[in-house]
């Protein structure tokens, strides 16, 4: 369509004041123009030639009483439509073009993008740091124990935290159902599993001092009792029988499965049941794999993997241990009927006589405990008959721990 010379100016002028407009109701500038404004009256009133021009535009005689119960009242609701009604008016992706004799005008509106920058400082504004008095702060101490069954049907909670010779006791535990001489304890988080004399498998919580039997059918057929306890970390308690059948507990559903089963019927233990069997004395997981001390010289690895079992000589000598403990860093800690004490590490499989002044051949018990990045220790409880004693790893010596209330084990 051709337009005249007074055409082209008249339209020429409309275009550019829409322009002007476009660029006053952008996002970007009603955000500006709600932080400059002090009241909705002025925010109303300075922007009566854009955002709210459109009233006057398309009604005759309009009144801003007649608007507001068109809306309920509802002030924000007006406020949003009439945005909104002009952000949507002034989208446009395609190309106005206006021809004037032997020109061409191109016009393209672009509004800008959201700016979250108002929002965030609202947000760090509301924030607040506050630091609190000395006074005011609840120190939390993290404390350690020892679970210590003995002969006399039950056993003992004594905390260690301290790090002397005289731990505290928290609490004992006596049934004259169970008998815990020499049982196997495992922990997995903040309960403790064990078994009994009875050939039961059952829990103790160290938050409610609770304990709950585990009742299941594949348990009756299994000798638990010579089966040594471990714990892999995550949701499993292993179950290492003397004849060498690994069975596997899931902590969340106390199902039982069998993992693996060799049978073996040689003797290669001192320490062996009535099928020549070895009697299992520590389990453990250490990089993956299953490691089970017996009484003699004789480690069994498993790899879970491959499902193979290998057995390792630790030394040309049969050791007869008493008591294992490891560190959970591939060093194991044996005490021996002969009143011995050695060190034996899993990845060099390299055996250190340590210091054996005092130790008794009757400890049948023994636990490992870091205190701290320079103090660390293996105490051997052998009750109150033979006496307990706490062995420094720093400083190769043994001292007593003068606490009677620690039974026989």
């Amino acid at each position: 369509m051709l337009l005249s010379d007074c055409e082209t100016a008249k339209t020429t002028t409309t275009i550019q004041k829409t322009l002007t407009n476009a660029n006053k109701i952008s996002t970007t500038s009603i955000i500006e123009s709600i932080n400059q404004c002090k009241s909705l009256v002025s925010f109303i009133e300075s922007n009566n030639d854009t955002i709210f021009n459109q009233y006057s535009m398309d009604m005759n005689d309009y009144n801003i009483k007649d608007i507001i119960l068109q809306y309920n009242n509802d002030i924000d609701s007006i406020l949003l439509d009439s945005i909104y009604k002009f952000n949507n008016k002034n989208q446009s992706s395609s190309s106005s073009k206006v021809k004037a004799k032997h020109y061409r005008f191109d016009m393209k509106t672009e509004l800008s993008k959201l700016s979250f920058g108002v929002f965030e400082e609202y947000i760090k504004s509301a924030i607040h740091l506050q630091v609190l008095p000395r006074s005011n702060l609840k120190l939390v101490y993290k404390h350690t124990y020892i679970f210590s069954t003995h002969q006399e049907n039950g056993a003992t909670l004594f905390d260690i935290s301290n790090n002397t010779t005289e731990p505290t006791e928290i609490f004992q535990l006596k049934t004259p159902l169970f008998d815990f001489n020499s049982a196997y304890v495992v922990q997995a988080g903040d309960i403790i599993y064990s078994t009994n004399r009875s050939r039961q498998l059952f829990t103790f919580s160290l938050i409610t001092h609770e304990m709950n039997i585990i009742t299941h059918r594949d348990l009756e057929n299994l000798d638990i009792y010579y089966s040594s306890l471990c714990y892999d970390g995550e949701k499993h308690i292993h179950l290492i029988c003397s004849n060498r059948s690994i069975y596997q507990l899931n902590i969340a559903t106390q199902q039982i499965k069998q993992c693996y089963h060799k049978p073996q019927k040689r003797k290669i233990h001192y320490d062996t049941d009535e099928d020549d069997d070895p009697i299992p004395l520590l389990s453990f997981w250490y990089k993956g794999l299953l490691y089970c001390f017996s009484a003699s010289n004789i480690m069994l690895i498993y790899n879970p993997t491959s499902k193979k079992m290998q057995e390792y000589n630790m030394c040309e000598h049969e050791l007869n241990c008493n008591s294992i403990c490891t560190d959970g860093n591939g060093n194991v800690f044996i005490q021996t009927s002969k009143s011995t004490f050695h060190q034996f590490n899993l990845d060099s499989k390299q055996m250190v006589n340590l210091n054996s002044d005092g130790l008794s051949n009757h400890c049948y018990s023994s636990v490992y405990h870091k205190h701290s990045r320079d103090h660390s220790y293996v105490y051997m409880l052998c009750g109150d008959a033979y006496g307990n004693l706490r062995y420094s790893i720093e400083n190769d010596q043994w001292e007593n721990v003068d606490n009677k209330k620690i039974k026989n084990n």
